[in-house]
């Protein structure tokens, strides 16, 4: 499955992260060196995953201002470190208690913020979405965002942009005898960049001569 550059390097990054899960190995999934993943498999880790969020989804409707149940509590935790491997021991039991401790604050913050809202004052702005794809997201009660402009491009995201960067001079080079471009204009839009994850800002940033390390409060930017 390969359909250019863009859609190779995202390739490499779904089996990179289904193997790292674990993934591959549920599936007995096998990639050879140099190998990527068929459609077919591309959907088998699809529905896998769907599978598995499943199974920590039907905890039943949340009640606002409720904080979950000390069980929920930590089967979510549990569920959400499943998505960072990389921690062990003490790092891990830190980052568990954490994500615990702001469960608790989760129905409180929600009161707070609706009290605060009624009366015209500020409620605090944060990150929405599913607490499994974004933990920052906990306490809920936030008046939340779905796009983070810290936090994007991503590692992977550059690196496509960067290469739809490298393919658009190429190409405007072989029409124009090698010449490359006076300018260029990109579009912008909020809910492409929800669908793509800021691979045209990766592009702009590769045409600029900017390549971002880091991500949210500790990026820092270096020129090529």
């Amino acid at each position: 499955m390969s359909t250019g550059l863009a859609a190779d390097a995202l390739l490499d990054d779904v089996a990179a992260r289904a193997e790292r899960m674990g993934l591959l190995k549920d599936l007995s999934i096998e990639l050879f060196p140099g190998a990527r993943l068929t459609e077919e498999q591309v959907e088998d880790i699809e529905h896998h995953v769907a599978d598995i969020r499943g199974r920590y989804t039907p905890f039943g409707l949340h009640t606002f201002g409720v904080s979950p149940s000390e069980e929920w509590r930590d089967k979510t935790a549990e569920a959400i470190l499943l998505y960072e491997p990389e921690l062990q021991g003490e790092e891990r039991a830190h980052r568990k208690q954490d994500l615990l401790d702001r469960m608790v604050a989760a129905g409180p913050a929600e009161l707070d913020a609706l009290a605060a809202g009624m009366a015209g004052r500020y409620v605090t702005a944060g990150p929405g979405n599913d607490p499994l794809r974004d933990p920052d997201s906990l306490p809920t009660g936030k008046n939340f965002y779905g796009l983070d402009f810290q936090r994007l491009p991503s590692e992977t995201t550059y690196k496509v942009g960067a290469q739809l960067a490298d393919e658009l001079v190429a190409e405007y080079q072989a029409r124009h005898d090698g010449q490359y471009p006076d300018r260029l204009l990109f579009n912008l839009f909020d809910t492409e960049t929800l669908r793509h994850g800021g691979v045209v800002e990766g592009q702009v940033l590769a045409l600029m001569g900017f390549v971002p390390h880091g991500m949210g409060e500790d990026v820092s930017v270096a020129l090529s």
